[in-house]
């Protein structure tokens, strides 16, 4: 029997509006630090359910991170300057290292979470105000 076509609007609709939040902060660094917690671990035995839920939260992850740090890179003002050939592996143990830290700062937005940790791990060495050349 097919589906009505107003029927899977309905629901094109609710899954498209069903996961938005009501509050503006959508990412609690904690909650990107559990999304965080399957990347680079083997598998142990979890479901197929399961693993595909960290595959997502994994790709969730990466994304995020990624894109925090191509905005802190997009914005010199930012004092952050992130090694051309970082890996999100680097990105991530930045952001695990700085939760472990500041633990108290985990409940904040993710993006402020993320780039704090970038910010401390990545931050551009200060220019030399000394007026000498650098020795060759």
């Amino acid at each position: 029997m097919p589906v009505p076509t107003d029927l899977r609007r309905a629901i094109l609709v609710a899954a498209l509006l069903g996961p938005i939040s009501s509050s503006a902060q959508f990412l609690t660094g904690q909650k990107l630090l559990d999304l965080c917690a399957r990347h680079g671990r083997e598998d142990a035995g979890e479901s197929e359910a399961e693993l595909l839920r960290d595959v997502a939260g994994t790709g969730t992850c990466r994304g995020y991170l990624m894109g925090v740090a191509d905005r802190l890179e997009d914005d010199p003002g930012t004092g952050v300057c992130i090694p051309p050939d970082t890996t999100v592996g680097g990105l991530l143990a930045a952001l695990r290292g700085y939760a472990e830290r500041h633990p108290d700062e985990l409940h904040r937005p993710a993006s402020q979470v993320a780039a704090g940790a970038l910010r401390r791990a990545y931050a551009c060495p200060a220019p030399d105000t000394t007026g000498r050349s650098s020795p060759r």
